[in-house]
This record gives C-alpha cells, sequence and structure tokens, in this order.
C-alpha cells in the first residue's frame, strides 16, 4: 500500500469494504460446494436404493457368521473344560506314596489270618470268591509268598482302589468340590480299610461333598474307630491329607 493511499481515508474504506466483499463471496462459494455436494450424495443414494437394501441380507449373514463363530468357540471351549474335567476324573488314582502309605499302616503278612468274615493275607488283602482258585483255598496259616502279595495289591489298586476313587471325584465334581492328590490318597487309604460302602457312611464324606473340605479332614481321627489300631492309622491318613506326612 503507497504513501497516497495511507494518506486517504476514503480510499482504504474503499479497500476495506472489497475485502469483506471478497470474504462473503468465498464463503458463498463454499456453501454452494456443500449443498451441491449434499443434492449430489442424496441422488446417489436414491438411484442406489436398491444395492443398499440388497446389502442389508449381506450384514445380516456376516453377523450370523460372526455369532456362528462365537458360538462355536464357545461350545469348543465347553467341549475343552469337560474334557479336561472328566480327564481329571478319570485319572483320580492313588498315588506312589498313598500305596506305600497303605502297605506301611497295613504290613505284609506272609500268613494267613481272619479280619473281619474273612482270611486276609499279603498287604491286607481279603481273599474272596472273585480270587483265584489257588487263592480262595487259602485257610487261616497258609502262606503266601511276598511277590504273589504284591501282585495282588497291584490288583486290588487296579480293580477295586482306582475305580473307587474315579465314583468318589466325580460326585465330589458334581458338587463342584475339587480335592488334592493328598486327600485322594486318605480317601484311598480309608476306603481299603473300611471298603467303598463304609467309607461313602462317614461324617468325613459328607461334610467333603457340602465342600466342607477342612471340617472334614479335622473329623478324619474319629472315623469308623474300632480298634486300637485304627486310631494311629486315622491321626496319620488325618496327616497325610493335610500334606504332613511322608512315607
Amino acid at each position: 500500500m503507497n504513501n497516497l493511499v495511507k494518506n486517504n481515508p476514503t480510499a482504504i474504506k474503499v479497500i476495506k469494504m472489497h475485502k469483506i466483499k471478497q470474504q462473503r463471496n468465498d464463503i458463498i462459494k463454499s456453501l454452494s460446494f456443500i449443498c451441491l455436494f449434499i443434492l449430489i450424495c442424496y441422488i446417489t443414494g436414491i438411484s442406489m436404493k436398491t444395492e443398499t437394501i440388497s446389502a442389508i441380507p449381506i450384514n445380516h449373514q456376516l453377523n450370523n457368521k460372526i455369532a456362528t463363530i462365537i458360538t462355536n468357540n464357545v461350545k469348543v471351549n465347553k467341549s475343552v473344560i469337560k474334557k479336561v474335567i472328566v480327564d481329571k476324573i478319570q485319572s483320580a488314582h492313588i498315588s506312589e506314596n498313598g500305596m506305600n502309605f497303605i502297605k506301611e499302616h497295613e504290613k505284609f503278612s506272609a500268613k494267613g489270618y481272619w479280619d473281619v468274615n474273612g482270611v486276609t493275607v499279603g498287604w491286607g488283602h481279603k481273599i474272596n470268591k472273585d480270587d483265584p482258585e489257588w487263592l480262595r483255598v487259602k485257610k487261616v496259616g497258609d502262606w503266601i509268598s511276598k511277590s504273589a502279595a504284591d501282585k495282588l495289591f497291584e490288583k486290588d489298586m487296579d480293580e477295586f482302589i482306582n475305580p473307587a476313587l474315579v465314583r468318589v471325584v466325580k460326585e465330589l465334581s458334581k458338587n463342584n468340590v475339587h480335592i488334592n492328590q493328598n486327600i485322594i490318597d486318605g480317601i484311598a487309604s480309608l476306603i481299603y480299610n473300611c471298603g467303598e460302602h463304609g467309607f461313602k457312611t462317614t461324617e468325613f464324606y459328607r461334610l467333603l461333598k457340602k465342600g466342607e473340605i477342612s471340617k472334614a479332614i479335622d473329623c478324619v481321627p474319629q472315623t469308623r474307630v474300632y480298634c486300637e489300631g485304627h486310631k494311629e492309622r486315622r491321626k496319620n491318613e488325618q496327616m497325610l491329607m493335610m500334606g504332613d506326612y511322608a512315607c
């Protein structure tokens, strides 16, 4: 801006008005462009109405696919969890520590002895009708080798104790009660000593099914105690369940 314009108020006023007019024209152009854009979008939308409508089912199909994938994943996760639980139940077996505990308290007897309505030999095996003939004919005072007794003990674990443990753990799982290996070993000892039916009639098992594990363990020393030997065994079974007993 030259000095002549600077010193001329009328010229300055004209220049300002020109700038304002130019800004107004720019705003009008911008608004016109925006209106034109909106109009084009509207017209395009009408012409594409059919395509838009036909696209809606595609979105539904996509949503359905996503829902199906999620549902399938949930089903898979549930089936995996169920399989883990089933596997855990089926593997509810006595440990080596538990077997050593039972042997330690049963004591090996090479000679048959009378124990509650039956002849017992080896590691506390009571002779029954399902035993082989060579064993069924054994009477009080008859002998059995240690190797034969070991085989009988393993057979009792596989055919009597472990299946009983699976049934117990399965029943507890239905009540959402889960126990560790120490308690499983203690239960195995109780079942071996009292029988499965005898064990399931105890206050210990009743509390265990309610999920009151600590109270159940507390009452082990009073569980089916019929002789002096049972007192020491129950005390040790309690310690075993608490993880405080080493064989």
